[in-house]
């Protein structure tokens, strides 16, 4: 009796499955030591690439890296070595105080653009919509009521986020009181006042 194609291929992956539940610990202990095997080769690539380099900024020869966010990570992921070749080929040498010195800049660069287009800082404006967004949340939930005073809140400046019981004075319920999203409602920050009972 032949068996079709579709037959034989449902065959073998009911063999293939039940083999690899058997042997599952013996496949995921090789994969783990294969993995540990990599890092090292590819540590010792690193190592091996940058010998005899010098810093493209400075000239420097003593503690070199590569100018790649990601490179650490690629190591301990242990990436295939072709692509951890390739990613060496594409990064620049740079010595540490270089590299810091690079980000730093790159870090300023970006913030300074963001700031001309946002006229305020990044951070400032980050913090300003996520209340924004908070508001109208509140808005679409029908939320927007003060819990101190039960008048409408009427805009984001005036938003803020209120504890309904007391949370640092709780004892050993403090953390639990504080993350309680049933212990949380919305105030407006005039009605918002420590509670020194």
């Amino acid at each position: 009796m032949t068996l079709s194609d579709e037959e034989l291929r449902t065959r073998n992956a009911a063999y293939q499955r039940k083999w690899y539940a058997s042997n599952r610990s013996v496949q995921n202990d090789r994969a783990l030591e294969q993995k540990a095997k990599n890092v090292v080769r590819n540590e010792q690539i690193l190592q091996n690439f940058l010998k005899d380099k010098n810093c493209s900024i400075c000239n420097e020869q003593n503690d070199l890296w590569l100018d790649c966010p990601n490179i650490q990570r690629l190591i301990n992921q242990a990436i295939g070595l072709k692509r951890f070749q390739k990613t060496l080929k594409e990064s620049e040498v740079v010595c540490k105080p270089c590299l810091e010195e690079k980000r730093k800049l790159r870090r300023t660069a970006s913030n300074i653009k963001k700031e001309e287009v946002l006229d305020m800082p990044f951070g400032t404006a980050q913090n300003r919509l996520r209340k924004e967004l908070l508001f109208h949340l509140a808005q679409l939930t029908q939320m927007d009521t003060c819990f101190r005073c039960s008048q409408p809140i009427l805009s984001a400046k005036d938003l803020t986020i209120e504890h309904k019981k007391p949370w640092l004075s709780a004892g050993d319920k403090a953390k639990e009181l504080f993350w309680s999203i049933e212990n949380v409602a919305f105030s407006h920050a005039k009605c918002n006042r420590p509670n020194l009972k």
